[in-house]
């Protein structure tokens, strides 16, 4: 029980707390890290995706404004050039088909990998063209096929771009969280730790004010009936010695009056041997 009142035993108390609490702290700081680490991670693969998507609809592009002159430039250089385009076109889709794990998403890209497909038949349908009407259906079914693949590209590109928002406001969100958790918490701890140090530093003083008006007390030989109402604590401790000491005093004075006693006495016996002895008047004969 004595061991549970001291001051060690409660400051020991005191630095485990902060400890629990610079623990928790910081296993709120590293979940909260990790999460927005790992929506930061999922947003930056995204916008590689939207680089690589980019970079398709660059190629497309391209090819599709040399299509608008199919039938005026049918050379082969010409075909040859537009092809490279689409191939690189197809690369760039296969690329991003691989790094795609969103369902939604791969399907979409399949979707898009179908249409690429339906200008293998353009080219072969191309060099039979020769009248106006075959043209003008050849135009048409060539817009339609080129709508298609712009349409599936917008789709993809705003799918990844609202995926992308989406983790970046879960990030904002997180962060916001960890600032809403980290500011509470950490006035929490100081106010802790603030009153923990003036409730000991309270004790203390409380403490040494009670050693003081002991120590008075006891100066003033009006200690001895105080001390047994004394708690049992280091004061009762220094009360049962003091208690001691008073005891020990109490016999010394005894011996010392008892002493003193038995110098009076001697001191009048020693008078009394040297008293002069009476006077004896001569007898005369």
């Amino acid at each position: 029980m004595k061991r549970r009142d001291s001051i060690a035993y409660k400051l020991s108390g005191l630095l485990g707390a902060v400890i629990l609490l610079m623990g928790m702290h910081f296993a709120f700081s590293f979940y909260f890290n990790v999460q927005t680490q790992g929506f930061l991670e999922q947003t930056q693969m995204e916008m590689e995706f939207l680089k690589l998507v980019k970079e398709f609809r660059d190629y497309f592009n391209h090819a599709r404004k040399e299509e608008k002159n199919w039938f005026l430039f049918r050379s082969q250089n010409y075909l040859q050039s537009r092809q490279k385009f689409l191939v690189r076109a197809q690369n760039s889709l296969a690329d991003l088909k691989k790094k795609t794990t969103d369902p939604h998403l791969t399907e979409r890209v399949g979707d898009l990998e179908n249409h690429l497909l339906h200008y293998a038949t353009l080219n072969n349908e191309l060099p039979g063209i020769q009248t106006v009407s075959q043209t003008e259906a050849f135009t048409q079914k060539a817009r339609a096929v080129d709508e298609g693949v712009m349409e599936q590209i917008a789709e993809i590109t705003n799918a990844l771009l609202e995926k992308a928002d989406h983790n970046q406001e879960l990030a904002d969100l997180s962060l916001q969280k960890y600032f809403l958790w980290f500011i509470p918490f950490s006035l929490l701890g100081l106010t802790l730790w603030a009153v923990a140090g003036f409730w000991v530093l309270y004790r203390l003083k409380k403490r040494l004010f009670q050693l003081v008006e002991a120590t008075r007390r006891m100066a003033m030989a009006d200690y001895a009936p105080q001390l047994d109402t004394a708690p049992g604590d280091e004061l009762g401790l220094l009360a049962a010695h003091f208690n001691e000491m008073a005891g020990k005093i109490a016999e010394r004075e005894a011996k010392i009056n008892q002493i003193s006693q038995e110098l009076i006495q001697a001191n009048n016996l020693l008078k009394k041997g040297r008293a002069p002895f009476p006077a004896v008047s001569k007898i005369r004969p």
